[in-house]
C-alpha cells in the first residue's frame, strides 16, 4: 500500500502534505471545533493590531489572525523548519496583510521591543531547546498590556489514538522522546506565569471523527510520533500499514474512529512598567 502522500520525513515533504498535516486542516475537517476562531476570540484581536504568530507551521493559523488585524494591521509567523517556506509560498494569502520568516531561534529575535501587540504559541512552549530564551524574547517584543496565547496538549489529549499508537508500536526510544516534550501543566505554564505573572488557564476540545481508515492514517501521518519513530521509507510504510489496518478494523466495528483533542492553554497579558 502506498503512502507517499502522507509522508513527512522532513528530507522529502511535499508542499501538499505540509499543508495537509496542519492541525488547523485537520480539526477542520474531521471536527467539530474552530480553533483558530478560539485563538482569536481567546486574544480579543482587532483590526490594526500587530500580532505574531510563534511555531506557525504551515501557517493555517496565522491567515486566520491575518484576517481579524486586517486592513491596517500585520500577522507575522515564524518557525525554523526550512521546508514550510514552500507551504507558505503556496497558501492563498488573499491580499492579506501577513507575512513569514525563517528563525531558528537564537536570540536576540530580529523584532523592536514592544512591537507586536499579541503573540499565539500553539504547540511550540513544550519543544523549544530553549525556553527561557523565548520567553524572554516574547516578553521583550510585546508591548505593555500585550497579550500571549500559550497552548499545547492536555495530558488525556488524544488518549484513545495513543492507547492505539502504543499498543501497536509498543516502548520504543525515539517514541518515547517523540512524546516528553514539556508537561504544559507543570512545566510550560507555571514558567510563563513566573516570567509574565499569572495567566489565566484556557481549555479547548475537539471531537475528530475520522470515517475511512485512509483518514486515519493521515491524521497519524501529522504526529511527532511518526515523524521521529519512522526513520526510513520502508519502516514508514510498516508503520502506516498497521495503523491503517487497526483503523479499519475499528471501524468495521464502530462505524468511525473517534479522538479527542484536549488542549490546555495559558492567556497572559504583559504588565505595564511601573
Amino acid at each position: 500500500m502506498e503512502y507517499e502522500s502522507y509522508d513527512t520525513a522532513p528530507e522529502t515533504l511535499p508542499t501538499e502534505a505540509l499543508r495537509r498535516r496542519s492541525v488547523a486542516t485537520i480539526h477542520r475537517r474531521f471536527g467539530n471545533a474552530d480553533f483558530a476562531g478560539w485563538t482569536i476570540a481567546n486574544l480579543g484581536l482587532a483590526s490594526g493590531e500587530r500580532v505574531i504568530d510563534i511555531g506557525c507551521g504551515v501557517g493555517h493559523i496565522t491567515i486566520p489572525l491575518a484576517r481579524a488585524v486586517a486592513p491596517d494591521g500585520h500577522a507575522k509567523g515564524i518557525d525554523n523548519e526550512p521546508d514550510y517556506a514552500a507551504a507558505w509560498e503556496a497558501l492563498d494569502k488573499e491580499d492579506l496583510p501577513v507575512s513569514f520568516d525563517l528563525w531558528r531561534w537564537e536570540s536576540p529575535w530580529p523584532w523592536p521591543n514592544g512591537s507586536y501587540d499579541a503573540a499565539v504559541a500553539n504547540f511550540t512552549f513544550t519543544i523549544l531547546p530553549d525556553l527561557d530564551l523565548a520567553l524572554g524574547e516574547v516578553n521583550r517584543i510585546l508591548r505593555p498590556s500585550g497579550r500571549l496565547l500559550v497552548t499545547g496538549s492536555a495530558r488525556d489529549d488524544q488518549a484513545e489514538f495513543m492507547q492505539m499508537h502504543w499498543e501497536l508500536v509498543g516502548e520504543h526510544p525515539t517514541a518515547e522522546l517523540a512524546a516528553r516534550g514539556r508537561d504544559m501543566e507543570t512545566e510550560v505554564l507555571p514558567l510563563v506565569d513566573k516570567m509574565l505573572g499569572p495567566g489565566k488557564r484556557l481549555f479547548f476540545t475537539n471531537e475528530l471523527r475520522f470515517p475511512r481508515p485512509h483518514d486515519v492514517v493521515e491524521f497519524y501521518a501529522t504526529g511527532k510520533l511518526y515523524g521521529l519513530l519512522a526513520t526510513d521509507p520502508q519502516t514508514r510504510d510498516d508503520l502506516l500499514d498497521l495503523m491503517f489496518h487497526a483503523a479499519e478494523a475499528h471501524i468495521a466495528r464502530h462505524g468511525t474512529y473517534t479522538v479527542t483533542r484536549r488542549l490546555l492553554g495559558g492567556l497572559y497579558i504583559k504588565k505595564p512598567r511601573s
